[in-house]
């Protein structure tokens, strides 16, 4: 009888053991599954907070832009006036055989982005852009303005160069970087809006890259007018403070195919410069 009763003590223990040691297991992956799902809820608050951050350093104006459309209207009137009088007084000059060349401010460009653009020419720019505006700093342009679409709703930056190539008239638009906000935005999803930009204006694109960089290459046109003998040519783009310069040769029609080997002769794909 003793025996039976030790060896039901015995058989008892194991069972004991065993539930003496559930409650610790339980206990051990309680703690687990809590430390996991706080480790997931701290990804998720940072992920939020970066995408938060994201939009709203989507929607915040560069200071500059901000300054630019703080401008009164009639302001913009009145620099956009006095940019369409130098393009005028441009194309007089550009008309007549020999050298020209120009120079318009920023003011005066965004003046005539913020009022003659919208009332004058509203089909211009993609639905999805509105507010154009840009710095002009050396060897530097900005291109700023408000983008709406399903992809994007915020304040887009573009940063760029503009020089000639060594085919005449061809015009380089090398592009640094495309962002909103902090973020950088690929340039690649971005190369059918600024082409439909061009192509609204009556200009084919080709896009190459140079330097590394993102490029779009654009011609304007040579004639002067229809049926004349005279060749307009654009030598020279160059960005300064505040101002862009434009240079340029008005030559016979004959004159041009010889002038077209010399700049080809140019290794460089910017002579501007």
């Amino acid at each position: 009888m003793n025996e039976s009763k030790n060896l039901d003590q015995g058989e008892a223990e194991p069972a004991q053991v065993q539930l003496a040691d559930q409650p610790r297991r339980n206990s051990f992956l309680t703690r687990w599954i809590a430390r996991i799902g706080l480790v997931l809820f701290l990804i998720v608050l940072v992920l939020g907070g970066l995408v938060w951050y994201a939009y709203q350093a989507a929607q915040k104006l560069p200071d500059y832009y901000q300054a630019i459309l703080e401008q009164p209207e009639s302001e913009m009137d009145i620099a956009g006036d006095q940019f369409e009088t130098e393009m005028l007084e441009l194309q007089n000059s550009a008309v007549e055989l020999g050298t020209w060349q120009a120079i318009f401010s920023q003011d005066q460009i965004n003046g005539w982005l913020g009022y003659d653009l919208p009332n004058k020419f509203p089909d211009s720019l993609p639905a999805a852009i509105t507010d154009p505006r840009v710095m002009l700093r050396t060897d530097e342009m900005r291109i700023v303005f408000r983008f709406e679409s399903k992809r994007l709703t915020g304040i887009v930056e573009c940063c760029g160069d503009l020089f000639c190539t060594q085919n005449v008239n061809q015009i380089a638009l090398q592009i640094k970087f495309i962002r909103s906000g902090v973020l950088n935005l690929p340039i690649a999803n971005w190369t059918d809006e600024i082409t439909k930009i061009f192509r609204a204006n009556g200009l084919e694109t080709e896009w190459v890259e140079e330097d590394g960089k993102a490029t779009v290459l654009f011609t304007m046109p040579t004639h002067v007018k229809k049926n004349s003998t005279k060749r307009l040519v654009i030598e020279a783009v160059e960005f300064l403070e505040n101002e862009v310069a434009l240079k340029g040769v008005t030559m016979d029609a004959s004159e041009l195919k010889a002038y077209e080997e010399s700049r080809r002769a140019n290794p460089t794909i910017n002579p501007s410069r």
